[in-house]
């Protein structure tokens, strides 16, 4: 893929990395108090900047709201200029995110852009997308079977630890995730492989380091060089951290490996609010001068 259909596109690329990347991570709500939440992300491609986003919103054990924002800057903005925003909403249980509607707007290099998905219970009832994509003979058929028990993207982000031992628990990356964005539907895998450190402004301390690996089921075309590549890729990961001291985990960093090169998406700041949530049972985090052991999974 040439370097400009990347900056074209890139605000949708970026909205997709966080939904398979990052976004691919969730599957319910915490048992905590109502807690709002802000995180700045800086992206880049190749070490090069190309970009911020923010993840910002609130959940509680009813209801979540979620906005998802991304720009480009730099060079990268003189040649595309664009914008993306992804808003999802919907009602939670203790152990499971149920999605009832997801929005996707992007701008830059060309017509507006929007995918719009209404679902009940995590059960797609309609989309709309326009424009709509194209008909492709090597497009793979979507079937109703295809939007059932399904997250969208931005839903995907909440990632609650049930039950009441250590949050950053190796148990607590190993899932398998069911996504549908509107116009495809697959699979990202979750794998445990260390537990290392981060240090952002508003957290220092431990982290969960996933593996991920990308499996399309439907929506995508099969003659693609890209989705094949995104089928192989091996260098997908994402560090999880939990917000203030709750049993919600949120992504912090995600490596993801395009046809040009490493894309980078590195959260700077981090902010919560709301009621104060019950303490996990988690360690706590070490000072900046003390040294965190590694866990593996080997």
């Amino acid at each position: 893929m040439p370097a400009m259909t990347c900056f074209r596109t890139a605000p949708r690329q970026t909205i997709a990395a966080f939904g398979l990347a990052l976004g691919l991570i969730g599957s319910g709500l915490s048992q905590a108090r109502a807690e709002s939440l802000s995180i700045d992300y800086d992206l880049s491609l190749i070490g090069l900047p190309m970009g911020q986003a923010t993840l910002s919103g609130n959940a509680d054990p009813g209801s979540y709201r979620l906005e998802l924002t991304a720009r480009l800057t730099g060079l990268a903005s003189i040649v595309s200029g664009g914008k993306g925003v992804a808003v999802a909403s919907g009602t939670g249980l203790p152990s499971r995110v149920l999605p009832n509607s997801y929005q996707l707007s992007v701008s830059g290099g060309g017509p507006l852009q929007t995918i719009k998905v209404n679902l009940n219970n995590g059960n797609v009832t309609s989309i709309a997308i326009d424009p709509p994509l194209e008909p492709r003979p090597d497009r793979i058929p979507v079937t109703e079977q295809h939007k059932r028990g399904v997250l969208d993207p931005v839903s995907a982000f909440l990632m609650p630890v049930p039950g009441r031992g250590p949050v950053l628990d190796p148990s607590s990356c190993n899932r398998t995730l069911a996504v549908f964005d509107g116009g495809g539907r697959f699979d990202v895998v979750l794998k445990f492989k260390e537990i290392t450190r981060l240090k952002l402004r508003g957290y220092d301390g431990p982290a969960l380091l996933c593996e991920v690996r990308y499996t399309p089921i439907a929506g995508h075309r099969a003659e693609r060089r890209a989705v094949q590549f995104m089928a192989d890729n091996r260098d997908i990961q994402v560090w999880l951290i939990p917000v203030g001291g709750s049993r919600l985990l949120v992504p912090a960093r995600i490596m993801l490996r395009t046809l040009i090169g490493m894309l980078a998406i590195d959260a700077r700041r981090m902010t919560t609010g709301g009621k104060p949530l019950p303490p996990d049972d988690s360690p706590a985090a070490p000072s900046t001068d003390s040294g965190l052991p590694i866990i593996r999974n080997d």
